[in-house]
C-alpha cells in the first residue's frame, strides 16, 4: 500500500471513512481508510479471516487502526497471523509505542 497510496490526516474535528473504490481513485487516506481497503481486499480474495485491530498508547484510548488477518485458530492461538498497516513502512509489525490492542 505504501507504494501506491499516500497518507493524509483527516480534519481533526471531522473523521471520514473513504470507501475502498474511492481510495483506489484518490490514492490518499489515513489508517482507517487503509484498514478498510486491506480488509475488503482480503474478504474478496478469501482464505483469510480479516478483522480490525485497534491500537493505543493508553488503555481504552485507541488512536490507530490496522487490518489483522489470520488463516485460522488452534489451541496455541492464531494460524499465520499478519498485521497490515498502510500507514507504516514496515510489514507485519505493530509499532512498540502501541501497548494496548483490541481485535474487533
Amino acid at each position: 500500500m505504501k507504494k501506491n497510496f499516500y497518507y493524509i490526516n483527516d480534519d481533526p474535528y471531522d473523521e471520514k471513512i473513504t470507501a475502498p473504490y474511492i481510495l483506489v481513485n484518490t490514492k490518499a487516506g489515513d489508517c482507517d481508510d487503509f484498514s478498510l481497503f486491506a480488509k475488503t481486499c482480503l474478504d474478496i480474495l478469501g482464505g483469510w479471516n480479516a478483522k480490525y485491530m485497534l491500537l493505543g498508547k493508553n488503555r481504552n484510548e485507541f488512536t490507530h487502526i490496522v487490518c489483522f488477518a489470520y488463516r485460522g485458530k488452534n489451541i496455541l492461538g492464531f494460524i499465520d497471523p499478519v498485521v497490515i498497516d498502510g500507514a507504516s513502512d514496515l510489514f507485519n509489525v505493530v509499532h512498540p509505542k502501541y501497548k494496548f490492542k483490541k481485535i474487533i
